[in-house]
């Protein structure tokens, strides 16, 4: 017997606006989608959103944005799914992993000393579980050491740590709305920060190039 672990609510709201979009024959980037980064950007408080076809994708534009040299490092935590360490790997980076804590499952920020080296260029802190990686401290550790930091919120859409939302503290924050995620849009993603000049490097690829 299989035993289903999630199942999205879609109720009478969403099957309706659902019909709008089919009946309108506009799939894709369309204006519900612009919408959609309008909302989310005035719900989280940053200046800008892109939506895309997934996490993943939004872990991988986020650091293509930066255009790091080929073959530095990305410290990523050991627990996570396998997109975090792959998007260093799509960029010609290498993943570098550090240990967790046993309590939280959230980066060991002691482990990260210690994996650090100037070969390093970002860091991708993810909340998983929705438990929050203390980005107070992880802040101000990355900046002393010119790290930028790209927040993996797939598990943690809407959270918030410390009265601001997760993945506003970051560089750039990168979200998941795939059908087990906090919020749902049947698959998904979102990138989202205060940089606009990185906003818009991935607005212009987010489709092969196409706007």
């Amino acid at each position: 017997m299989k035993i289903r672990l999630i199942k999205p609510y879609v109720g009478k709201e969403e099957l309706e606006n659902i019909k709008e979009v089919f009946d309108r024959t506009w799939l894709g980037r369309g204006p519900k989608v612009e919408e959609f980064e309008k909302t989310w950007s005035k719900y989280l408080d940053c200046k800008n959103s892109v939506a895309l076809n997934s996490g993943t994708a939004a872990l991988h534009l986020a650091l293509w944005a930066y255009k790091f040299p080929k073959g530095k490092k990305v410290l990523v935590p050991a627990m996570t799914f396998v997109s975090t360490a792959n998007a260093a790997l799509y960029n010609n980076l290498i993943p570098v992993f550090v240990d967790v804590k046993e309590e939280t499952l959230q980066m060991d920020l002691d482990d990260l000393e210690r994996k650090y080296d100037e070969d390093c260029v970002a860091v991708i802190p993810v909340h998983f579980g929705g438990h929050p990686v203390p980005m107070d401290k992880l802040m101000p550790w990355a900046g002393e050491r010119n790290l930028k930091v790209i927040s993996d919120c797939a598990h943690c859409a809407g959270g918030q740590y410390k009265g601001k939302k997760l993945g506003t503290w970051a560089d750039i924050g990168c979200f998941s709305f795939e059908e087990k995620k906090c919020l749902a849009t049947g698959d998904g993603g979102m990138v989202s920060s205060n940089n606009q000049e990185l906003i818009e490097k991935i607005r212009g690829n987010c489709q092969v190039g196409m706007n």
